[in-house]
């Protein structure tokens, strides 16, 4: 875990050993061409191995801002590396005998008896010679650099194991420093192995035609070194680090499959915009710390988190963008310009992904966990494949639908809807009955309705091709489903409970038939029957679920001709029973009956239930739809329900 994520060392010997035998024939002049970051330093290197002791290798680094030397003195520290060192410590040594000579002068002359005449001369003499030498390096009288530059040629130039120069980073250097490079170069032309380091493209006086003129034979780097390889080491890297990572809170098999990605965009993208090794390990520490140190691996989609990184990188723009407009972009992707590949590719790969595996929470469904340093708060998506089989956690995760918890597991349900773990819904669907049995009633709750479809529709393609009569045993299964709780909870499923149950079923119209069963009519009917004989109706949770049965809440597939005679009874005809609803009931009941909750409330909010014709009657000597509204207003204002 602690070690760097580099790409392995690329092995250039063979190439490397045939450029070697080339620069042994003859003097020539050579240009490497390749970016910063190529990875060109490090093939000489292995050319500079493969010569052995035949040729000595002198890298010359002009490019280098804090060496304000001048230019032999750099060649000649560039020769003989120690020599720095060595004119440092002699210089600082003449400065200390100056400084006691000084000292000494100065002593005898306050105190003459301290010294004879013969050391005091002695001392003069050596300080005179020493502050001499030091004035005149200073003040330049002697042309140091001239002298060194005669000194690196004739070194440069020796047979016996004769230099090869490199001219690292030669575009980097501004024109003055390459024409004076020149004016050398023309003297020692032919004589030498010189090999000039760069990219030819950035040279700044490469327009003149001077350089062409110097250089026997531009040489580009192996195969190996360039970006299509890159990017497949890259790719490699990456499957080699996540393969077999622990995870020391989930076993290995229950989380491999979010490991998978596909590198194959991004790989282009490092082939056409020719990314370096210096560029694939600085991308390759990105993919760790953001994959293993911010904790996102097993939590997010792979492909998603990688194309991101690549942006932040070498798309600072893009990112920016995408950063300060996700919300617009994720509610309308046609907003992005489909005219460049970088922006084709914030679409497929991030906003309109195909996804057919199983895998982590997308760009889509939670953002904010994809962007640079942000820590990924969801769930593992192995914890969220436990939660499925975890029937106290799921009771949880129904309770609360509108938690972080609860929203990541139905968009965990439906990305992997069709995975052979969750064929499954009995488990759920047994929680999700709990939670709606032992909670108050919070408004429609999507993620409990899903399960309990999902389960619904099971049972149905279970009966689907026999004799038997699928609607029956899908209650009888519920039934069961209720017993079982009774006993868990030690108290007893009311019957509106149960219609409560059903409804949210039964809005999904592929269940229209199950409601013209002469079995469910009846089991219905008693339901009904039974709720409204319950001790204190209208007080108990979910007795308002018996009048919406009645009246046929406005689903117009839900037609109960068998208990109604095809006439549902009219509101005016049980004024009386929902006026005596207690306030939670009541505003249940309108919500639903209304429509929907949420439209509901909108009017409510702007105090106009009029448009509902069948509350255009008499109530107490003023029309019911202004007494519905203004209970109904009271209710949400003293916050006794949340509509």
């Amino acid at each position: 875990m602690g070690e760097k994520w580099k790409i392995d060392k690329i092995d250039t010997s063979d190439v490397a050993r045939a450029f070697a035998k080339e620069l042994k024939e003859e003097p020539k002049t050579y240009f490497l061409q390749g970016k910063w970051g190529s990875g060109k330093t490090e093939y000489l290197k292995e050319v500079e191995k493969a010569t052995g002791k035949n040729l000595k290798f002198v890298y010359f680094k002009l490019w280098e801002p804090k060496n304000k030397a001048s230019f032999g003195q750099k060649l000649y520290e560039s020769i003989f590396p120690n020599s720095y060192w060595v004119k440092t410590a002699v210089y600082a040594f003449l400065i200390i005998i100056a400084v006691v000579a000084a000292t000494t002068v100065s002593t005898y002359t306050i105190a003459p008896s301290i010294a004879s005449s013969r050391k005091i001369t002695v001392i003069l003499v050596l300080s005179t010679l020493i502050t001499t030498l030091i004035t005149f390096y200073q003040n330049k009288f002697f042309d140091i650099n001239r002298f060194l530059l005669w000194i690196d040629k004739a070194v440069l130039k020796r047979k016996k194991r004769p230099s090869v120069l490199i001219v690292d980073d030669f575009d980097r250097l501004d024109i003055e420093t390459q024409e004076e490079l020149y004016l050398f170069f023309n003297q020692i032309k032919g004589k030498i192995r010189i090999i000039f380091v760069g990219d030819w493209n950035k040279i700044a006086n490469n327009d003149s035609g001077y350089l062409n003129k110097i250089i026997d034979r531009q040489i580009g780097l192996p195969i190996q070194l360039q970006s299509e390889n890159i990017a497949k080491m890259v790719n490699d890297k990456i499957k080699e680090k996540i393969e077999y990572l622990d995870n020391p809170n989930i076993t290995f098999a229950s989380y491999k499959y979010t490991r998978d990605f596909d590198f194959t965009d991004i790989a282009e993208l490092f082939e056409k915009e020719k990314k370096t090794p210096r560029d694939a390990n600085k991308y390759l520490s990105y993919v760790k710390n953001q994959l293993i140190s911010r904790k996102k691996l097993d939590k997010i989609i792979i492909n998603q988190e990688l194309y991101i990184i690549y942006l932040y990188l070498f798309k600072s723009e893009k990112y920016d963008m995408l950063l300060s407009n996700y919300k617009e972009i994720i509610a309308n992707p046609e907003i992005i310009s489909q005219n460049n590949r970088i922006d084709v590719l914030i679409k497929r790969i991030l906003i309109t992904p195909q996804l057919s595996e199983f895998s982590g929470m997308s760009f889509e469904k939670i953002p904010t966990i994809y962007f640079i340093d942000d820590i990924a708060t969801n769930h593992y998506i192995a914890e969220l494949k436990e939660f499925s089989k975890d029937e106290s956690k799921l009771v949880k995760l129904f309770n609360y639908e509108n938690s972080e918890s609860s929203r990541e597991f139905g968009y965990f349900l439906e990305d992997n809807k069709n995975e052979p773990f969750l064929q499954d819904y009995s488990i759920m669907a047994k929680a999700a009955i709990e939670s709606t049995a032992s909670s108050s009633y919070r408004g429609p709750n999507n993620l409990l309705r899903e399960v309990l479809q999902r389960r619904v529709a099971q049972l149905y393609d279970e009966k689907s091709n026999s004799d038997e009569d699928e609607y029956k045993y899908i209650i009888l299964q519920f039934e069961k489903v209720f017993n079982e709780i009774q006993v868990k909870q030690k108290q007893k499923i009311s019957s509106g409970n149960k219609l409560h149950i059903f409804r949210t079923l039964i809005e999904r119209s592929n269940f229209e038939k199950f409601t013209y069963d002469s079995y469910a009519q009846t089991y219905f009917k008693d339901l009904v029957r039974n709720t409204e004989e319950e001790q204190n109706f209208g007080q108990n949770k979910f007795d308002y679920e018996a009048l919406i049965y009645e009246l046929g809440f406005n689903y117009k597939h839900i037609v109960y001709y068998k208990v109604y005679q095809q006439v549902f009874p009219s509101i005016s005809s049980k004024v009386k029973i929902i006026e005596n609803l207690n306030d939670v009931n009541y505003a249940c009941f309108w919500g639903i009956y209304l429509e929907h909750p949420i439209e509901f409330a909108s009017h409510v909010k702007i105090g106009d239930l009029s448009q509902f014709e069948k509350l255009n009657f008499m109530y107490k000597g003023k029309e019911y739809y202004k007494h519905v509204y203004k209970r109904c207003r009271s209710v949400i204002e003293n916050g006794s329900l949340e509509i």
